[in-house]
This record gives C-alpha cells, sequence and structure tokens, in this order.
C-alpha cells in the first residue's frame, strides 16, 4: 500500500502531461488496493461475531441450567460483556468501512482531477464517468453466505452441547451430578431412618441407568422414587403436569452400591430442569454412628456422621429430626426437635461426594 501511495503521489506532483492510461491503471489499483484492506476487516468482524455468537448461546444455556444465584449472576455478565462487545465490533466495522470508502473516493478524485487538468478530453465522454466503475467491494456473496451459515453452525453446536443437563463429563469420571440434601430421622435406638432428596443438574442423555454410593457400607436401601413437571401443550397452551413418588426400579451391584434404572421419559427436553428429583430412603443401625476416642466432642454428642453425596453433588445439606418419645434430643443450637450440623455449596462445577465428617448434634436423654 505505501508503495503504491508514494507512486500516486508522485504522479500527482509532476508537472507536463499526465498519462492517461497510468492514471487508469492508478486507479484500477487504488481500488482493488481498498477492496482488499476492506475484506480484511470484514473477515476480521465475521471472526468475531461467529465466537460472539457462540459465547452468547454459551452464556444463556449455562444461564439456564445454573442452579446457583452465584452462577447466574457470572453467566448473565458473561451474555452482557459479549453483547456490548458485538455491538462494538459493528460499530468500529462501520466506521473503518466508511473511512475506507472515504479515502478511496479522495485518492481516485485527486487522480480524476488530475487527469482533467493535464490531459484532453477522451473520444466518447469523460474518463470520470469511467471511474465510477472501480468501486470498492468487500467480500463475495458466496463467502459472506459461507460466514453466515458458519455462525449459525457455531450457535446450535453450542446449544446442543451445553443444553442445561445434557453437558458430557468425559473427563470427570461422572455421568450424573446435582445437589442433595438429607434429613436424618431419629425414632429410637435402633436403625436411622434417612430421606436423600437429589436433584439432577447435570446427566448424560444418553445414559439411563445411574448409580448410587451409600457413604456406609452396612446401610440399607428401603425405596426410590423420582418427581418431576412436565411441560406438555393442551389446548394451546403450555400446561405444567406434575410426577410424584414414581418408584424406579434398582438392584443392587455390590455392598452400599444401587443402580437406578430411570425412565426415558425423565430427560426429556419437556422435563422441567428445575423440577427433575429422586428421593432416596434409606436406613443405618445408630450404633454405626458412634464416635470413635479421638472424634468425640461431649459439646456436640456421642455420634457422628460421616458425610458422603449418593452422586457427585455441589450442594450438600444435612438436617437431624428428632421424633417425639425416642428417648434423643438435640444438642449444640437448633430445635427441641431438629437442627441443621452441616450444610455446604462448593459452586457450579465442583462436583465430589466426599465432604468430611460431623456431628449428629443428638444425644441421650
Amino acid at each position: 500500500m505505501s508503495e503504491l501511495n508514494n507512486e500516486v503521489k508522485k504522479s500527482l506532483g509532476e508537472n507536463g502531461p499526465f498519462d492517461p492510461a497510468r492514471g487508469r491503471k492508478q486507479r484500477k489499483e487504488l481500488a482493488a488496493m481498498f477492496s482488499a484492506k476492506l475484506r480484511m476487516v470484514e473477515r476480521f468482524m465475521w471472526i468475531h461475531l461467529v465466537i460472539l455468537a457462540g459465547l452468547i448461546v454459551f452464556s444463556i444455556q449455562r444461564f439456564l441450567g445454573s442452579t446457583t444465584t452465584k452462577g447466574q449472576i457470572m453467566y448473565l455478565g458473561i451474555f452482557i460483556l459479549a453483547m456490548a462487545t458485538q455491538v462494538l465490533i459493528k460499530l468500529w466495522y462501520w466506521v473503518v468501512n466508511t473511512k475506507i470508502g472515504v479515502l478511496k473516493e479522495i485518492k481516485q478524485l485527486r487522480l480524476e482531477m488530475a487527469m482533467a487538468e493535464r490531459t484532453k478530453p477522451l473520444p466518447g465522454g469523460s474518463d470520470v464517468d469511467a471511474s465510477l466503475k472501480d468501486r470498492v467491494t468487500g467480500l463475495h456473496k458466496r463467502e459472506r453466505m459461507i460466514w453466515w451459515i458458519g455462525l449459525v453452525a457455531v450457535a446450535v453446536g453450542v446449544s446442543l452441547f451445553f443444553t442445561p443437563g445434557r453437558v458430557v463429563f468425559p473427563r470427570r469420571g461422572f455421568d450424573f451430578a446435582g445437589t442433595q440434601a438429607d434429613e436424618w430421622h431419629i425414632s429410637g435406638p435402633g436403625d436411622i431412618s434417612i430421606y436423600s432428596r437429589i436433584s439432577l443438574t447435570r446427566w448424560r442423555w444418553d445414559r439411563s441407568a445411574m448409580v448410587i454410593t451409600m457413604p456406609y457400607d452396612n446401610a440399607r436401601l428401603e425405596s426410590v422414587t423420582y418427581s418431576g413437571t412436565v411441560k406438555e401443550l393442551q389446548d394451546s397452551k403450555i400446561v405444567s403436569i406434575p410426577y410424584s413418588n414414581r418408584v424406579l426400579p434398582h438392584r443392587k451391584l455390590t455392598q452400599g452400591k444401587y443402580e437406578l434404572e430411570l425412565p426415558e421419559k425423565f430427560f426429556y427436553p419437556s422435563f422441567d430442569p428445575l423440577h427433575r428429583t429422586i428421593d432416596v430412603v434409606w436406613s443405618l443401625p445408630l450404633e454405626t454412628l458412634e464416635a470413635g476416642e479421638g472424634e468425640k466432642d461431649p459439646k456436640w454428642g456421642p455420634y457422628r456422621v460421616r458425610l458422603g453425596g449418593l452422586i457427585p453433588v455441589n450442594s450438600f445439606v444435612l438436617k437431624v429430626v428428632v421424633e417425639p418419645d425416642c428417648g434423643f434430643e438435640i444438642v449444640g443450637g437448633g430445635t427441641n426437635t431438629e437442627t441443621i450440623p452441616f450444610w455446604s455449596f462448593r459452586g457450579d462445577d465442583t462436583y465430589k461426594t466426599v465432604w468430611g465428617s460431623c456431628s449428629l448434634c443428638i444425644q441421650k436423654k
């Protein structure tokens, strides 16, 4: 570009007759030079638009699939940043496109003025009219169509891959993940009844068998049910149909490990991802929880719980409920009948099954 620019300046600064053929050549070269620059700018814009389109779809999908306020705020911020950047990229392209067009017209106008002043009129009309054919052109329609197809393909691909709940975990070693809330019911000195509610937030849509692992090998699985809400179209209206306490078939794999057979409709897109829960009822002998010598804490009672997710979870809550006339009482806080010894949240993408241990916060009366 600098060589052509210097050549044009040299031509305009020369005295004497002006070579029309040389002027036409320089005019065409100017148009070709600015067209190449415009195509480069437009490709730069399309590359960023494709990337930003994917980022926008990704942030929307993760925002819809997020189960925490922190995660929603983060993905909303990414969405706003991507949208603002997209607007700025388009404004930048508009400014640069206008600048290139104006510079091209000025350069060609100076050449035409020099040709008009120092050459004789050409037979058949002015050469200035012929210069209108030397326009600056951007991308070819075919290439622009390819960019549009690429943008749509990226948006659709990101949408399909990051659909809430359909994220694949090839490197994390698990197919299902979510949150878990436990209620440990103390009804006497015998067995404890535990009600674990799992809310799925991530799953493999091509898997129908989910394996759960008890935190204790001598734990007994009593029942498994699932609940949820399916949205269906009825009489031109979308209605929510609740599914409650539907029994899930299961089988024992090894000691403390079970496989649940999930129904196919559980993974339908119409199944509300915010209301897809599995209730696991299991029991455990209370004597299993007696703390060892180095773990006893009289302030919090003689029992200690091993905290473990039945599947990888990023949120875990332990609630203890003491039934009337069971011979036990709450210690260390809470009400007379219930307390929450432990709760924790690790973030959107931090899932684990081992959460340490804590006191059960009960003692005999």
